[in-house]
């Protein structure tokens, strides 16, 4: 537990490989990329518990990990924002609150959104809102304007949004998953849920000296950390860690990714756990 400043370096240089190549068009500002897993410790009283992960694309280092219990939800709040830094996340995040949070900070925010998830409005009073199915009621491939999102207490703030539609093999792959995830959950699918879905929807801070396109092609490169966090979801068998405290369970999630990601845990992988019991 007093080594975790040496293990998140180890794990950063194990990540070092995903760097963002050509950081020129993004005004030499640093990138992040921001997500989380969940995982649960050992026995039938073990907590569950969120790890979330601030990764620096443009300095290709695992910038911050923290261990947090599940009622903590995906926010910015657990992430020290930094001035003039733009932090990039999936729908998870794309709420009024988190980016008024990074605004304050006077860092840059490039969300994922979901519009029923939202408010918007065309001014900062909030009285005329917008519904988004008029906007994407259009034969256009990319919709971008700007107007105002609700933060908290009744509170507007600026917001510029981005959608470009999906091509239409990926547009139907999306409403299919919305109509299996529906029926899994025994919920009815909204129409308006399937409209959505045919479009990667964007909200941001940054101003229009970054094109629609220059941040779709940033917003991209979250694939990046989300295939890394993937393999974790599926290959990181570690899901059960000691009764511990939060700092103990950062120290070992630490450990164990910075073995995995520099080829030194494969034989944890795909086997019996019980065979490893040192991994638990």
């Amino acid at each position: 537990m007093r080594c975790v400043p040496w293990l998140t370096y180890l794990l950063s240089d194990a990540l070092s490989v995903l760097a963002l190549k050509d950081n020129g068009a993004y005004q030499g500002e640093n990138v992040h990329l921001l997500d989380g897993s969940i995982f649960k410790q050992v026995g039938k009283n073990g907590k569950e518990l969120r790890l979330h992960m601030d990764y620096n694309l443009t300095n290709g280092t695992m910038e911050e990990i923290e261990i947090t219990d599940i009622e903590t939800a995906e926010s910015v709040q657990v992430t020290a924002i930094k001035a003039r830094h733009i932090y990039i996340a999936d729908a998870g995040f794309g709420k009024g609150k988190n980016l008024a949070h990074i605004v304050l900070r006077k860092a840059n925010a490039l969300f994922r959104m979901t519009p029923s998830q939202v408010r918007l409005a065309t001014d900062s009073k909030g009285v005329n809102k917008i519904d988004m199915l008029d906007k994407l009621n259009t034969k256009e491939k990319l919709v971008e304007f700007s107007c105002f999102i609700h933060s908290s207490d009744g509170k507007y703030i600026p917001v510029r949004l981005i959608a470009s539609r999906l091509p239409e093999d990926k547009a139907m792959l999306a409403k299919e998953r919305k109509r299996r995830n529906a029926s899994k959950k025994q919920n009815k699918l909204k129409a308006e849920t399937l409209v959505h879905a045919e479009w990667v929807i964007l909200m941001t801070s940054l101003n229009y000296t970054y094109s629609a396109e220059l941040l779709l092609e940033l917003y991209r490169t979250r694939w990046q950390i989300e295939l890394l966090f993937k393999r974790i979801k599926q290959s990181f068998k570690v899901k059960r860690l000691k009764k511990a405290s939060l700092e103990h369970s950062k120290s070992l999630s630490n450990i164990f990714l910075s073995l995995y990601y520099r080829g030194e845990f494969s034989p944890f992988f795909g086997g019996d756990d019980d065979a490893h019991p040192e991994v638990h």
